[in-house]
Protein backbone atom coordinates (compact mmCIF):
# COMPACT_ATOMS: atom_id res chain seq x y z
CA UNK A 1 0.00 0.00 0.00
CA UNK A 2 0.84 3.53 -0.75
CA UNK A 3 0.14 5.12 2.72
CA UNK A 4 -1.09 3.77 5.81
CA UNK A 5 -3.64 5.17 7.77
CA UNK A 6 -2.20 7.77 9.67
CA UNK A 7 -4.92 10.28 10.17
CA UNK A 8 -7.59 7.96 11.32
CA UNK A 9 -4.64 6.28 13.48
CA UNK A 10 -4.29 9.57 15.53
CA UNK A 11 -7.43 10.35 16.16
CA UNK A 12 -8.56 7.10 17.18
CA UNK A 13 -5.48 6.75 19.54
CA UNK A 14 -6.20 10.52 20.79
CA UNK A 15 -9.81 9.44 21.23
CA UNK A 16 -8.25 6.03 23.26
CA UNK A 17 -6.20 8.92 25.29
CA UNK A 18 -8.53 10.88 26.41
CA UNK A 19 -11.23 8.05 27.62
CA UNK A 20 -7.64 6.04 29.00
CA UNK A 21 -6.52 8.66 31.02
CA UNK A 22 -8.82 11.45 31.57
CA UNK A 23 -12.19 10.01 31.89
CA UNK A 24 -12.77 6.08 33.13
CA UNK A 25 -10.46 3.91 31.19
CA UNK A 26 -8.07 3.88 34.05
CA UNK A 27 -9.81 5.53 36.79
CA UNK A 28 -9.07 3.24 40.42
CA UNK A 29 -12.02 0.89 39.76
CA UNK A 30 -10.69 0.18 35.92
CA UNK A 31 -8.93 -3.05 36.87
CA UNK A 32 -10.48 -4.75 39.70
CA UNK A 33 -7.89 -5.19 42.79
CA UNK A 34 -5.49 -2.99 41.95
CA UNK A 35 -4.31 0.27 42.88
CA UNK A 36 -3.54 2.56 39.92
CA UNK A 37 -0.40 4.80 39.98
CA UNK A 38 -1.34 7.68 38.57
CA UNK A 39 2.30 8.47 37.73
CA UNK A 40 2.95 6.26 35.13
CA UNK A 41 -0.53 6.94 33.81
CA UNK A 42 0.65 10.45 33.45
CA UNK A 43 3.60 9.21 32.20
CA UNK A 44 2.01 6.99 29.20
CA UNK A 45 -0.25 9.69 28.38
CA UNK A 46 3.05 12.26 27.58
CA UNK A 47 5.32 9.21 25.95
CA UNK A 48 2.02 8.51 23.93
CA UNK A 49 1.72 12.60 22.76
CA UNK A 50 5.48 12.64 22.44
CA UNK A 51 5.06 9.68 20.11
CA UNK A 52 2.33 11.18 18.24
CA UNK A 53 3.93 14.59 17.52
CA UNK A 54 7.18 12.76 16.19
CA UNK A 55 4.59 10.30 13.98
CA UNK A 56 3.16 13.72 12.63
CA UNK A 57 6.83 14.96 11.99
CA UNK A 58 7.28 11.47 9.99
CA UNK A 59 9.31 10.12 12.16
CA UNK A 60 8.29 6.74 13.04
CA UNK A 61 11.34 5.44 14.29
CA UNK A 62 11.99 7.93 16.71
CA UNK A 63 7.92 7.75 17.83
CA UNK A 64 8.64 3.95 18.53
CA UNK A 65 11.33 4.73 21.05
CA UNK A 66 8.31 6.77 22.85
CA UNK A 67 5.28 4.27 22.21
CA UNK A 68 7.81 1.65 23.76
CA UNK A 69 8.35 3.67 27.03
CA UNK A 70 4.65 4.13 27.21
CA UNK A 71 3.84 0.32 26.54
CA UNK A 72 6.95 -0.22 29.66
CA UNK A 73 4.58 1.85 31.77
CA UNK A 74 1.36 0.29 30.66
CA UNK A 75 3.11 -2.83 31.87
CA UNK A 76 3.86 -1.07 35.57
CA UNK A 77 0.28 -0.42 35.74
CA UNK A 78 -1.06 -4.09 34.91
CA UNK A 79 1.68 -6.80 34.83
CA UNK A 80 -0.98 -9.17 33.55
CA UNK A 81 -1.06 -7.39 30.00
CA UNK A 82 2.19 -9.33 29.55
CA UNK A 83 0.67 -12.66 29.82
CA UNK A 84 -2.27 -12.14 27.26
CA UNK A 85 -3.68 -14.98 25.16
CA UNK A 86 -6.88 -16.14 23.46
CA UNK A 87 -7.75 -17.97 26.34
CA UNK A 88 -6.82 -14.98 28.46
CA UNK A 89 -8.29 -11.55 27.24
CA UNK A 90 -8.50 -8.59 29.06
CA UNK A 91 -11.07 -5.66 28.74
CA UNK A 92 -10.25 -1.69 29.17
CA UNK A 93 -8.62 1.03 27.34
CA UNK A 94 -4.97 -0.37 27.75
CA UNK A 95 -4.07 -1.29 24.07
CA UNK A 96 -3.15 2.37 22.71
CA UNK A 97 0.65 1.39 23.42
CA UNK A 98 0.42 -1.93 21.26
CA UNK A 99 -1.49 -0.16 18.79
CA UNK A 100 0.74 2.96 17.91
CA UNK A 101 3.48 0.55 17.77
CA UNK A 102 1.69 -1.59 15.24
CA UNK A 103 1.20 2.00 13.25
CA UNK A 104 4.44 2.99 13.89
CA UNK A 105 5.91 -0.40 12.49
CA UNK A 106 3.85 -0.14 9.67
CA UNK A 107 4.83 3.11 8.38
CA UNK A 108 8.37 1.57 8.36
CA UNK A 109 7.76 -1.62 5.98
CA UNK A 110 8.42 -3.35 9.42
CA UNK A 111 5.23 -5.54 8.75
CA UNK A 112 5.93 -8.52 11.05
CA UNK A 113 6.70 -6.78 13.76
CA UNK A 114 3.72 -4.32 13.32
CA UNK A 115 1.63 -7.62 13.36
CA UNK A 116 3.46 -9.16 16.34
CA UNK A 117 2.26 -5.85 18.32
CA UNK A 118 -1.31 -5.49 16.90
CA UNK A 119 -2.27 -9.31 17.78
CA UNK A 120 -1.41 -8.38 21.49
CA UNK A 121 -3.44 -4.89 21.18
CA UNK A 122 -6.48 -7.12 19.60
CA UNK A 123 -6.31 -9.46 22.71
CA UNK A 124 -8.01 -6.00 24.69
CA UNK A 125 -11.33 -5.56 24.48
CA UNK A 126 -13.20 -3.53 23.03
CA UNK A 127 -11.25 -3.78 19.69
CA UNK A 128 -11.55 -0.57 17.55
CA UNK A 129 -11.65 0.10 14.02
CA UNK A 130 -8.57 1.62 14.46
CA UNK A 131 -7.02 -1.82 15.16
CA UNK A 132 -8.52 -3.39 12.40
CA UNK A 133 -7.53 -1.38 9.67
CA UNK A 134 -3.77 -1.40 11.46
CA UNK A 135 -4.08 -5.40 11.19
CA UNK A 136 -5.21 -5.37 7.75
CA UNK A 137 -2.14 -2.77 6.80
CA UNK A 138 0.35 -5.22 8.55
CA UNK A 139 -1.47 -8.48 6.43
CA UNK A 140 -1.45 -6.23 3.52
CA UNK A 141 2.03 -5.09 3.48
CA UNK A 142 2.96 -9.15 4.31
CA UNK A 143 1.50 -10.10 0.54
CA UNK A 144 -1.71 -11.33 2.42
CA UNK A 145 -4.29 -9.11 0.56
CA UNK A 146 -6.96 -11.77 1.06
CA UNK A 147 -6.81 -11.67 4.80
CA UNK A 148 -6.54 -7.94 5.00
CA UNK A 149 -9.97 -7.37 3.32
CA UNK A 150 -11.17 -9.73 6.43
CA UNK A 151 -9.85 -6.30 8.87
CA UNK A 152 -11.20 -3.83 6.60
CA UNK A 153 -14.10 -4.88 6.48
CA UNK A 154 -14.57 -5.54 10.42
CA UNK A 155 -13.36 -2.00 10.82
CA UNK A 156 -15.89 -0.42 8.38
CA UNK A 157 -18.60 -3.12 9.74
CA UNK A 158 -17.75 -1.42 13.05
CA UNK A 159 -17.42 2.22 11.81
CA UNK A 160 -19.20 3.14 8.08
CA UNK A 161 -17.29 6.22 8.09
CA UNK A 162 -13.61 4.59 8.58
CA UNK A 163 -12.33 6.02 6.06
CA UNK A 164 -8.82 4.55 5.75
CA UNK A 165 -10.11 1.23 5.75
CA UNK A 166 -11.89 1.93 2.30
CA UNK A 167 -8.43 3.27 1.60
CA UNK A 168 -7.27 -0.63 2.05
CA UNK A 169 -10.08 -1.89 0.23
CA UNK A 170 -9.03 0.15 -2.49
CA UNK A 171 -5.88 -1.10 -2.21
CA UNK A 172 -5.69 -4.84 -2.28
CA UNK A 173 -8.63 -4.76 -4.88
CA UNK A 174 -6.43 -2.88 -7.21
CA UNK A 175 -3.58 -5.67 -6.54
CA UNK A 176 -6.09 -8.03 -7.35
CA UNK A 177 -6.79 -6.84 -10.79
CA UNK A 178 -10.42 -5.87 -9.82
CA UNK A 179 -9.85 -2.11 -11.03
CA UNK A 180 -14.20 -1.29 -11.10
CA UNK A 181 -14.14 -2.63 -7.62
CA UNK A 182 -11.23 -0.67 -6.29
CA UNK A 183 -12.30 2.91 -8.21
CA UNK A 184 -15.59 2.79 -6.16
CA UNK A 185 -13.30 2.17 -2.83
CA UNK A 186 -10.53 5.05 -3.66
CA UNK A 187 -14.04 7.42 -4.49
CA UNK A 188 -15.07 6.81 -0.90
CA UNK A 189 -12.38 7.74 0.70
CA UNK A 190 -11.22 10.31 -1.42
CA UNK A 191 -14.73 12.28 -0.51
CA UNK A 192 -12.92 12.23 3.14
CA UNK A 193 -9.65 12.93 1.94
CA UNK A 194 -9.97 14.84 -1.12
CA UNK A 195 -6.22 16.12 -0.78
CA UNK A 196 -4.61 12.75 -0.26
CA UNK A 197 -2.37 12.65 -3.15
CA UNK A 198 -0.97 9.55 -2.75
CA UNK A 199 -4.97 8.41 -2.89
CA UNK A 200 -5.21 10.21 -5.76
CA UNK A 201 -2.14 8.65 -7.55
CA UNK A 202 -4.63 4.91 -6.95
CA UNK A 203 -7.07 6.79 -8.41
CA UNK A 204 -4.99 7.83 -11.35
CA UNK A 205 -3.79 4.57 -11.89
CA UNK A 206 -6.93 2.55 -11.87
CA UNK A 207 -8.75 4.98 -14.61
CA UNK A 208 -5.72 4.25 -16.65
CA UNK A 209 -6.36 0.48 -16.06
CA UNK A 210 -9.75 1.23 -17.25
CA UNK A 211 -8.75 3.03 -19.92
CA UNK A 212 -10.69 6.10 -19.20
CA UNK A 213 -7.64 8.36 -20.13
CA UNK A 214 -10.24 11.72 -20.29
CA UNK A 215 -11.37 10.67 -17.03
CA UNK A 216 -8.25 10.37 -15.38
CA UNK A 217 -7.12 13.61 -16.74
CA UNK A 218 -9.85 15.56 -16.01
CA UNK A 219 -9.37 14.81 -12.33
CA UNK A 220 -5.77 15.22 -12.22
CA UNK A 221 -6.12 18.47 -13.35
CA UNK A 222 -9.32 19.17 -10.34
CA UNK A 223 -6.17 17.98 -7.73
CA UNK A 224 -3.59 20.25 -9.34
CA UNK A 225 -6.21 22.98 -9.32
CA UNK A 226 -6.84 22.18 -5.44
CA UNK A 227 -2.85 22.03 -5.11
CA UNK A 228 -1.49 24.15 -6.47
CA UNK A 229 2.18 24.38 -4.50
CA UNK A 230 2.09 20.80 -4.13
CA UNK A 231 4.36 19.09 -7.24
CA UNK A 232 2.81 15.64 -6.29
CA UNK A 233 0.21 16.84 -7.56
CA UNK A 234 1.96 17.45 -11.16
CA UNK A 235 2.94 14.06 -11.29
CA UNK A 236 -0.28 12.90 -11.34
CA UNK A 237 -0.84 14.94 -14.56
CA UNK A 238 2.71 13.23 -16.04
CA UNK A 239 2.26 9.83 -15.54
CA UNK A 240 -1.33 10.24 -17.64
CA UNK A 241 1.68 11.49 -20.41
CA UNK A 242 4.16 9.24 -19.91
CA UNK A 243 1.29 6.26 -20.14
CA UNK A 244 -0.20 7.55 -22.93
CA UNK A 245 2.89 8.22 -24.52
CA UNK A 246 2.64 11.82 -25.95
CA UNK A 247 6.57 12.75 -25.97
CA UNK A 248 6.34 16.34 -26.98
CA UNK A 249 3.73 17.10 -24.07
CA UNK A 250 6.04 15.62 -21.56
CA UNK A 251 8.63 17.55 -22.84
CA UNK A 252 6.49 21.03 -22.37
CA UNK A 253 5.38 19.61 -19.11
CA UNK A 254 9.20 19.13 -18.01
CA UNK A 255 9.63 22.56 -19.04
CA UNK A 256 6.51 24.30 -17.53
CA UNK A 257 6.82 22.49 -14.22
CA UNK A 258 10.16 23.55 -13.98
CA UNK A 259 9.94 26.71 -13.48
CA UNK A 260 6.87 26.50 -11.08
CA UNK A 261 8.98 24.72 -9.11
CA UNK A 262 13.03 26.00 -10.08
CA UNK A 263 14.32 24.92 -6.57
CA UNK A 264 12.22 21.80 -5.48
CA UNK A 265 15.54 19.48 -5.94
CA UNK A 266 13.15 16.19 -4.71
CA UNK A 267 10.59 17.29 -6.85
CA UNK A 268 12.44 17.20 -10.01
CA UNK A 269 14.45 14.10 -9.67
CA UNK A 270 10.64 12.36 -9.26
CA UNK A 271 9.80 13.78 -12.84
CA UNK A 272 13.15 12.03 -13.91
CA UNK A 273 12.65 8.91 -12.42
CA UNK A 274 9.24 8.55 -14.05
CA UNK A 275 10.59 9.53 -17.74
CA UNK A 276 12.91 6.55 -16.47
CA UNK A 277 10.69 4.40 -15.60
CA UNK A 278 8.54 4.81 -18.19
CA UNK A 279 11.33 4.67 -20.96
CA UNK A 280 11.89 8.02 -21.45
CA UNK A 281 15.89 8.05 -20.95
CA UNK A 282 16.89 10.91 -23.66
CA UNK A 283 14.58 13.07 -21.31
CA UNK A 284 15.41 11.85 -18.26
CA UNK A 285 19.32 12.21 -18.94
CA UNK A 286 18.57 15.58 -20.34
CA UNK A 287 17.00 16.92 -16.67
CA UNK A 288 19.58 14.66 -14.79
CA UNK A 289 22.26 16.58 -16.30
CA UNK A 290 20.25 20.55 -16.47
CA UNK A 291 20.08 19.36 -12.53
CA UNK A 292 24.05 18.39 -12.06
CA UNK A 293 24.91 21.69 -13.43
CA UNK A 294 23.48 23.11 -10.12
CA UNK A 295 24.25 20.79 -7.89
CA UNK A 296 27.58 19.65 -8.97
CA UNK A 297 28.24 17.41 -6.11
CA UNK A 298 24.73 15.72 -5.59
CA UNK A 299 25.33 12.02 -6.08
CA UNK A 300 22.01 10.74 -6.57
CA UNK A 301 22.03 12.89 -9.75
CA UNK A 302 25.41 11.09 -10.87
CA UNK A 303 23.75 7.57 -10.26
CA UNK A 304 20.69 8.67 -12.29
CA UNK A 305 22.89 10.13 -15.20
CA UNK A 306 24.77 6.98 -15.19
CA UNK A 307 21.52 4.46 -15.34
CA UNK A 308 20.29 6.53 -18.09
CA UNK A 309 23.15 6.26 -20.21
CA UNK A 310 23.75 2.82 -19.34
CA UNK A 311 20.19 2.52 -20.36
CA UNK A 312 20.77 4.10 -23.85
CA UNK A 313 23.89 2.32 -24.51
CA UNK A 314 26.37 5.18 -24.14
CA UNK A 315 28.67 2.75 -22.36
CA UNK A 316 32.36 5.46 -22.35
CA UNK A 317 29.62 8.37 -21.51
CA UNK A 318 28.49 5.79 -18.58
CA UNK A 319 31.93 5.25 -17.34
CA UNK A 320 33.27 8.86 -17.53
CA UNK A 321 29.84 9.62 -15.26
CA UNK A 322 31.13 6.96 -12.67
CA UNK A 323 34.91 8.39 -12.70
CA UNK A 324 33.56 12.01 -11.69
CA UNK A 325 31.20 10.48 -9.09
CA UNK A 326 33.49 8.13 -7.29
CA UNK A 327 35.92 11.61 -6.93
CA UNK A 328 33.00 13.39 -4.92
CA UNK A 329 32.13 9.90 -2.72
CA UNK A 330 34.20 6.93 -3.60
CA UNK A 331 31.57 4.80 -0.76
CA UNK A 332 28.17 5.22 -2.52
CA UNK A 333 27.26 2.16 -2.77
CA UNK A 334 24.62 3.05 -5.39
CA UNK A 335 26.95 4.87 -7.91
CA UNK A 336 29.08 1.02 -7.87
CA UNK A 337 25.53 -0.54 -8.30
CA UNK A 338 24.46 1.52 -11.47
CA UNK A 339 27.91 0.99 -13.12
CA UNK A 340 27.51 -2.83 -12.82
CA UNK A 341 24.27 -2.12 -13.94
CA UNK A 342 26.06 -0.89 -16.88
CA UNK A 343 28.81 -3.42 -17.58
CA UNK A 344 25.88 -5.85 -17.85
CA UNK A 345 23.43 -3.43 -20.20
CA UNK A 346 27.65 -3.89 -21.87
CA UNK A 347 27.53 -7.76 -21.48
CA UNK A 348 30.20 -7.41 -19.72
CA UNK A 349 29.03 -9.68 -16.79
CA UNK A 350 32.91 -10.63 -14.96
CA UNK A 351 33.41 -6.74 -14.84
CA UNK A 352 29.68 -6.46 -13.52
CA UNK A 353 30.00 -8.82 -10.81
CA UNK A 354 33.13 -7.03 -9.76
CA UNK A 355 30.60 -3.46 -9.05
CA UNK A 356 28.01 -5.16 -8.01
CA UNK A 357 30.01 -6.96 -5.73
CA UNK A 358 31.71 -3.66 -4.29
CA UNK A 359 28.23 -2.59 -3.91
CA UNK A 360 26.85 -5.16 -1.79
CA UNK A 361 30.45 -4.67 0.40
CA UNK A 362 29.26 -1.08 0.77
CA UNK A 363 25.57 -1.55 1.75
CA UNK A 364 25.00 -5.25 2.35
CA UNK A 365 21.16 -4.45 1.59
CA UNK A 366 21.78 -2.64 -1.41
CA UNK A 367 18.58 -4.65 -3.20
CA UNK A 368 19.48 -3.65 -6.67
CA UNK A 369 22.75 -4.63 -6.32
CA UNK A 370 22.07 -7.70 -5.08
CA UNK A 371 19.39 -8.45 -7.91
CA UNK A 372 22.00 -7.60 -10.73
CA UNK A 373 24.54 -10.39 -8.60
CA UNK A 374 21.86 -13.00 -8.76
CA UNK A 375 21.44 -12.51 -12.47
Amino acid sequence: MKKNSRNLMVFACLVCACLLYGCTGIMNDGIPGQKKNNSQVNEVTKNNDLGYKLMDQDKPEEAIVYFKKALDNVYQVDPSLRDLTEEKKSTGHLDTPFNNLSWAYNELGKHEESLKYIEKALLILPNTDAEYVNKGNALYGLSRGDEALVYYDLAIKLNKDCDSAYYGRGAVNYNNQKYNVALKEFNIYLRAKPNDLEAADYKVSTLLQLEQKQEALAYADTVIANNLDKYDAYLLKATILEKSGQYEDIKKFDEETSKMFPHNLEAQIKLGQLHYNYGYYNLSLDLFNDLLKKHTDHMELYTWVLYNYSKLGDFDNAKATFNKAIQIDSKSADIYSAMGSAYVNNTQYMEALEYLDKSIELNPTNERALQKARI
